[in-house]
């Protein structure tokens, strides 16, 4: 029981496929956007994000894994171990989320109004 309800709060239990969404975002920034120079910068922020989200993923899995190897039916002790991984896998969405926000940030200093409407909606 403890296992699934960290696993629903870690990997949001969602079908949304973040990986997708940038790969889709990545294309059509690279059709819109038309001076090169900025369009590198665009898919290289693009291909970071992608690399944190593949990063976070498989953190996120590992922590999942050494909490379900170690857990050996004991409440008591299951407890802290449970509160642990909580805690560890907030740090992990923290960073992620950070990481996310810091090229957004980059990403609406490189493209224009025009090209962040075309992207992004």
């Amino acid at each position: 029981m403890l296992i699934a309800l960290l696993t629903v709060y870690l990997l949001g239990g969602g079908s949304f496929d973040l990986a997708q969404y940038l790969l889709d975002a990545q294309d059509a920034a690279v059709e819109e956007v038309a001076d090169e120079y900025r369009r590198a910068q665009v898919v290289e922020l693009f291909a970071a994000m992608r690399a944190a989200n593949t990063q976070n993923q498989s953190d996120t899995l590992a922590l999942l894994e050494a909490f379900d190897a170690g857990f050996d039916g004991d409440m008591a002790s299951g407890e802290q171990r449970f509160l642990n991984a909580l805690e560890q896998g907030a740090a992990l969405r923290a960073t992620q989320t950070n990481t996310m926000l810091d090229a957004r940030f980059a990403l609406a200093e490189l493209l224009t109004e025009e090209e962040w409407q075309a992207v992004f909606n």
